[in-house]
């Protein structure tokens, strides 16, 4: 009996120092780095050719997801794409920019490219919603950070912007 308590405490423990993102009505957020992330301002932008702007950020950093389409599916982030993400760290004196189309020499593998996807799972024409999760390469190719990383990122019920 004693250990079936001990058990459930444990797990119960483990449990609770979990992070985990809390879904909001509207919200543009994930992981950078392993740390949460959050747009305290974000919008969505439709061209006329069809184009998609996903924009969000704060005074410190801003993150562009650019899409050849609204509609829904899965677009596949990398080097050569016209499917990117920019990703803007505002925190240093001159701005460090991380791209998913860039590929620079180096690392274990030999070479660091820029990699992910962007899945959009709902647009009703008034608002989108999706996850997303890459790997963006510092534009930038002597600097020390190489790249960021973004992992269970959504955007949920963003109102969409017609231009």
């Amino acid at each position: 009996m004693k250990k079936s308590i001990l058990i459930l405490v444990v797990a119960f423990l483990f449990n609770s120092c979990s992070q985990s993102i809390t879904f909001k009505k509207e919200a543009y957020q994930g992981f950078k780095n392993n740390f949460f992330w959050e747009a305290n301002e974000y919008s969505v932008t439709v061209a006329k050719n069809g184009l998609l702007s996903i924009t969000g950020g704060s005074t410190t950093d801003q993150m562009v997801i650019s899409l050849s389409s609204a509609g829904k599916g899965t677009y596949i982030l990398g080097e050569n794409y016209s499917k990117k993400v920019i990703y803007t760290d505002k925190t240093t004196a001159t701005a460090i920019v991380f791209d998913t189309t860039i590929a620079r020499p180096g690392g274990n593998n030999g070479g660091i490219i820029g990699d992910g996807e962007v899945i959009i799972t709902a647009n009703d024409g008034a608002t989108i919603s999706g996850k997303f999760k890459f790997n963006a390469v510092n534009a930038d190719a002597n600097s020390d950070q190489v790249y960021v990383n973004f992992k269970e990122g959504v955007f949920n019920n963003i109102p969409i912007t017609s231009l």
